[in-house]
């Protein structure tokens, strides 16, 4: 199945790609469309709109495919579940994303957010990324999922899982 992991790296480089590109003023100016995604959802979305496209799946594909959990008791969520070439698929993704913000040195090992030039470059960029922080709970759920994938492809749910992580935050790397 190695067209579905060339798609979705292919489809992942190009938001990373997008994302990092400068807003196109004259574009996109006066119609409220950007060409950054800013939140999971948004993804999400662009993840399995260009499977559907890329790989013909029709109506093959469903967002939010909800598996219950028969040891814990409740509902499990696949963010992404696609049916091709005769495989059931599970996708779990992340994208966290870290605020700009530019520091100046106050002391020796001391650093304030430079308020000024922080929005300086909001503006330049067109960057509204949220700061989401929070590193440890990040880490945690990208292996819960990865745990989850597993038990779903134990319990026959799905016959191959993908687990995909998007960040513009070095402290996940």
């Amino acid at each position: 199945m190695n067209d579905i992991r060339d798609t979705l790296i292919e489809i992942c480089e190009d938001i990373v790609e997008e994302n990092n590109k400068i807003l196109d003023q004259e574009e996109y100016k006066n119609t409220g469309i950007s060409n950054h995604i800013f939140s999971e959802k948004s993804v999400q979305m662009k993840i399995g709109f260009e499977l559907i496209n890329k790989l013909k799946l029709d109506n093959k594909l469903q967002f939010e495919r909800k598996i219950f959990n028969e040891k814990l008791q409740k509902k499990d969520y696949l963010d992404i579940f696609l049916f091709h070439k005769g495989k059931k698929i599970g996708i779990e993704l992340k994208f966290k994303t870290k605020g700009i913000r530019v520091t100046k040195k106050v002391g020796k090992n001391k650093y304030i957010e430079d308020k000024i030039e922080t929005q300086k470059r909001k503006e330049k960029f067109q960057y509204h990324f949220s700061n989401q922080g929070a590193e440890t709970n990040g880490h945690h759920s990208f292996f819960w999922d990865l745990h989850r994938l597993n038990d779903f492809i134990n319990k026959k749910e799905i016959e191959l899982g993908y687990q995909i992580f998007i960040t513009n935050d070095p402290s996940y790397w």
